[in-house]
């Protein structure tokens, strides 16, 4: 069956179509697109997944036609984000 694999991160974009075996997990697919090969140090970073912008396990099965998108760990926690604007901006009204 034919699943699509996406990622993103600065450098790159990737979106390989692939056919697997019915029955396969993420993480399966994953493996069979060589993705790990194409960026070095993403299997350490242990990445999330999603299908169709839906959080899924590694080991959740996947359907014919679905798109994995393989999710790159916070670089920063969205709350310290906020926090660090909200400082910025707040510095910048007291000149």
């Amino acid at each position: 069956m034919r699943v699509e694999l996406a990622y993103a991160d600065p450098a790159r974009e990737v979106l390989i179509g692939f056919d697997v075996r019915p029955g396969s997990s993420v993480l399966d697919c994953v493996e069979h697109s060589g993705l790990f090969r194409l960026v070095p140090g993403l299997r350490d970073a242990r990445p999330g997944f999603a299908v169709f912008g839906r959080r899924v396990e590694p080991t959740d099965p996947v359907s014919k036609g679905d798109r994995i998108e393989v999710l790159r760990p916070l670089e920063i926690d969205p709350k310290e984000a906020r926090r660090l604007r909200a400082a910025r901006a707040s510095s910048g009204f007291r000149r």
